[in-house]
């Protein structure tokens, strides 16, 4: 099942009655807790895993809260983390150097439960809404930056491609610069490729949401590779689920998804042919599509960089297909995961829910406890 993921809470106090009473209030409330019971070992698990906010006690053994949140400041990683102090007392001076150090709001013990969870939310929401304006930026950084490679790519090989096929034209077969040139030629048709998947990515715009039978589109992308899985010696195998119902979802987006992933099979078994298994599953709340291949599979430690723009394990290729395979997916509040082993295959799967709308449409709340 999709779950929405829930926000994380680290909660950093010696009192080991108290971390349970507040990990059950949170917890109940739709965070995901977890806890540490000294500094070091708080700043570990910040660093390891950064929360969306941070409940921290002001008195601890060896590194009181201060400290602490001094440290936290300090790093990287967990710098921009807001922190609520929790403490017994009501001391201004207490208040001002916190305040001085980047803590966020304080919470006086004893407390009150609606009141906790109240400023938990608040600061979450704060948070929540700061990362997705950085990630918008990112995203408005990338598109500007896709923007100038293909203007400044588009005229060079146009020029580049035209004189190079004009040099192989006036050659016979047999002389070696018109194999030279015929390699150029092909070199930049290859770069061209490239330079439309990066126009492609730049114009991935999620509006246009109707709905469609999910197996007939799917039925349809694979046709469109017909061609392709012959010249390759490669077996097609469909599982599609009879009883299904519509999805409401970009059908152009998720076409170019789908066939991404489709091309990066075909790649990796067009040495040797092989068996290209295409499922989907359906029930109430989501549809799932899996593409699993035979081919070279891909190692482990690259696993966690496919998705990355620009990568790629292959010796050609922009490293633009998985990426704007993931960028769709999650535009569509769906998941994509990657499974593995070199020598045997790939499988990847796409989980979406029926109702795909697209962030611009709905933004699922962050702060909705995780339905299983």
């Amino acid at each position: 099942m999709i779950e929405t993921e829930r926000p994380a809470i680290l909660v950093i106090d010696d009192d080991h009655m108290l971390l349970k009473m507040i990990s059950l209030i949170l917890e109940q409330a739709g965070f995901a807790v977890t806890t540490a019971d000294n500094g070091e070992e708080g700043l570990q698990k910040a660093s390891d895993n950064p929360p969306a906010i941070i409940l921290l006690d002001f008195m601890l053994p060896h590194m009181n809260g201060l400290e602490v949140c001094r440290r936290l400041k300090e790093n990287p990683d967990t710098g921009l983390i807001p922190v609520i102090m929790l403490t017994s007392d009501d001391f201004i001076d207490t208040k001002v150097a916190g305040f001085e150090l980047g803590v966020h709001d304080y919470i006086t013990k004893p407390f009150n439960a609606q009141e906790l969870v109240a400023r938990v939310k608040s600061h979450v929401e704060a948070s929540i809404s700061l990362q997705r304006h950085g990630e918008r930026e990112k995203l408005k950084a990338l598109e500007a930056m896709l923007e100038q490679v293909a203007h400044e790519l588009r005229n060079p090989l146009v020029a580049i491609g035209g004189f190079a096929r004009r040099i192989r034209d006036r050659l016979s077969d047999d002389d070696q610069l018109s194999t030279y040139a015929s390699n150029i030629y092909q070199e930049v048709q290859r770069l061209e490729r490239t330079l439309q998947q990066i126009i492609e990515l730049k114009n991935i715009i999620l509006g246009s949401l109707v709905s469609f039978d999910p197996v007939v589109f799917i039925t349809g992308v694979l046709e469109t590779f017909s061609d392709a899985l012959q010249r390759s010696r490669i077996r097609l195998e469909t599982r599609l689920q009879s009883d299904r119902t519509s999805i409401r979802a970009d059908k152009k987006n998720l076409a170019l998804a789908l066939g991404n992933i489709i091309t990066n099979a075909i790649e990796a078994m067009e040495a040797h042919g092989g068996t290209l298994t295409v499922t989907f599953e359906q029930d109430t709340r989501q549809c799932l599509i899996a593409v699993e291949d035979t081919g070279r599979g891909i190692r482990h430690s690259e696993l966690d960089l496919v998705f990355r723009p620009f990568y790629t394990s292959k010796t050609s290729g922009s490293g633009m297909g998985l990426y704007a395979v993931q960028h769709i997916v999650e535009m569509h509040n769906g998941t994509v995961r990657i499974t593995s082993t070199p020598g045997t295959g790939t499988r990847i799967d796409i989980a979406l829910p029926n109702d795909c709308r697209s962030r611009n449409v709905h933004t699922p709340d962050p702060l909705q406890p995780a339905r299983s």
